[in-house]
Order: structure tokens, then sequence, then C-alpha cells
């Protein structure tokens, strides 16, 4: 099934025999219902569908079979929603990294006395690894990011080192509280989701709480704000500024599975999007566009002609590629 027409059945523009050949789809297999659902779910995460107004019969079991998919998957966590996918980008990154010889882990002693470090790297580009710690607490990786601990991570706290950007799902356990440490300022929670970006070069950071709470702390260890969910706080340690604001979390932070979401954009901001990930340049006729706005999502791990079609049903304007 092409992923086109199940972005075209969410901005409802299907025929009836498209919605027939959907369902038939959906029918054949319980990978085709994920598929689905994985689809679905980030769409929702800011659409809005008033589906229940629909007379349509064949419609609205289509919408009863979404609901009981939704149902079962409500029971799974986030970490086994995207298990699948998940296992695709890892297992081909790990091939990748043994051709080129640039994803690596690396357990070195300091001295006779020092505790044993692991050290995981996500080289790659435009890529997302992910690590489980040793507590069951899973950590995407952006391009470029590190992340380190000692074989002592499960003692007093769980402490872990961090350069980049990451995105961390923690296991609760008050016991054992998770400190992120960057070279800038420290992170420090219980149990959560959150994301973390270090910017060493500059001396900045930028933290966004997804769920529960998180403690920023200054690299003394000292607390500056307690975040809550939806928030993004950004730090400067040169200027020693400190601004906090309310976002969608939930959207910031859809880059760990290659999704681009965007709420209430014009087509330029669409365009320009695009073109940043995927490098090019593109030219589109939206002289008639520009009042327009538009909810719109893709991935960037698919190419580049799987977005232009999606914008294509979207606005029912080609897109060119001219660069």
């Amino acid at each position: 099934m092409d992923e086109i027409l199940i972005y075209k059945y969410l901005t409802r523009q299907t025929s009836q025999e498209e919605e027939r050949a959907l369902l038939a789809w959906l029918e054949a297999s319980s990978e085709n219902k994920q598929l689905f659902f994985d689809i679905e779910a980030i769409w929702k995460l800011k659409s809005d569908f008033a589906v229940k107004s629909q007379s349509l019969g064949l419609y609205n079991s289509l919408v009863n079979m979404n609901e009981r998919i939704d149902k079962v998957e409500a029971d799974n966590n986030v970490a086994k929603h995207f298990a699948r996918k998940k296992m695709i980008y890892w297992w081909g990154s790990i091939a990748a990294a043994i051709f080129i010889g640039v994803l690596f882990l690396t357990n070195y002693v300091i001295s006779s006395h020092a505790p044993f470090m692991y050290s995981y790297t996500n080289l790659l580009p435009d890529s997302v690894k992910q690590v489980t710690l040793k507590d069951g607490s899973v950590v995407w990786l952006g391009t470029n990011a590190t992340i380190a601990y000692s074989d002592e991570y499960m003692g007093k706290e769980r402490h872990v080192k961090l350069k980049g950007l990451a995105f961390f799902e923690v296991e609760k356990d008050s016991s054992h509280p998770f400190i992120v440490e960057t070279e800038t300022f420290r992170v420090k929670v219980l149990g959560t989701s959150f994301a973390v970006n270090s910017d060493n070069n500059n001396h900045k950071g930028e933290a966004v709480l997804l769920k529960g709470s998180v403690q920023f702390e200054n690299k003394a260890g000292e607390n500056i704000v307690k975040l809550h969910p939806g928030q993004q706080v950004l730090y400067s340690e040169k200027l020693k500024s400190l601004e906090i604001n309310e976002i969608d979390a939930k959207t910031y932070t859809l880059w760990r599975f290659h999704l681009v979401s965007l709420q209430n954009a014009s087509i330029t901001e669409i365009i320009n999007s695009i073109e940043q990930a995927y490098k090019v340049q593109i030219l589109i006729d939206s002289s008639d566009l520009k009042a327009h706005k538009y909810n719109f999502y893709y991935k960037d791990c698919n190419s580049l002609n799987d977005a232009l079609e999606k914008l294509f049903y979207l606005t029912g304007k080609r897109a060119k590629i001219i660069h």
C-alpha cells in the first residue's frame, strides 16, 4: 500500500473505491494495521478530523477499526509502538557502521582504579541511533551526538554525559536519580521523557520536556529552574541568560522517529522545511496559496518525491526541483 493513499485518507481526499482498497489492505495483516496506526497517530498529534459526522457506512467501519487499533496499541509503550521501524533503523546503522567503520563502542580504563567507561556515538549523517541503558532507559542520539557512562551507572545516581542532541525515555526509579551532564549544564530527573541539546562550542544548551518533570541545573549542580511538560528552556552560560518557552513538545521531539510535522504552516514554511531536509531548491506556483495554512508531515528518511507527492495532494500544486 502506497503511503500516499493513507495520506489522502487522513486529509479526506479519498474516493469510495480508494477507501474500500484501504480497508481491504488493513484487514490483510497486523503489520498493515500497525503501519497505518503509526502514520495516523502522528497525524492525530496536531490534526482533528470530525470523522463522526460522516454518514458513509464504509467510512464509519474504517473509523471503528482505527479505534480498535488505537485501543490495542494504547496498552503498549511508545518504544514497542515503534519497535519494528526502530529495529530496521538500528540494524541498518549497524551494517553501515561495519562497512565504513564510524560507529563504535569503547571501553577503556583511565587508571587501574577508575571505572570502565562506555561511549556510544552516532556519526552517520541524517540518522538516529537508539541506545538502551542498563536500567532499561532508552536514548535516541542525533547525528554527531555522543553519550557516555561508567559501569557504576546503577550506583547512587544514574549518571550519563552527553554531547549533541538526544532524546531520553527514563525508567522511573526514585532511589536512583537520572542525571544528564553536559559541559555547560545538567538535567536531573526521576523518570520522564525529554530532549537535551548541548552546544559545547558556544556554551549553550536546551532542554524540552515531553512528560514528567525535570530539574535544569548549572554545571555545578545548582538548581536553576524546574520544567513542566510542554516547556523548553534555552540557556547561555556566556550570557548568563535563561529563556523558558511554552511549545508543542510532541511535535518538537518527533525527529527521533524521522518525522517532520508542521502545524498551521504557510506554503513558504513547508517548502523551506523540505528544501532544508533534502538540500534542494524547489519551485512551486504558490501565488494563490499564500493566505492558506496547512497541517503537513513527512518522513525525512523517505524520498524527496514522497514528500512532494504529499504536498501535491494537500495543495493541488506540482513542485519542481530546480537544484
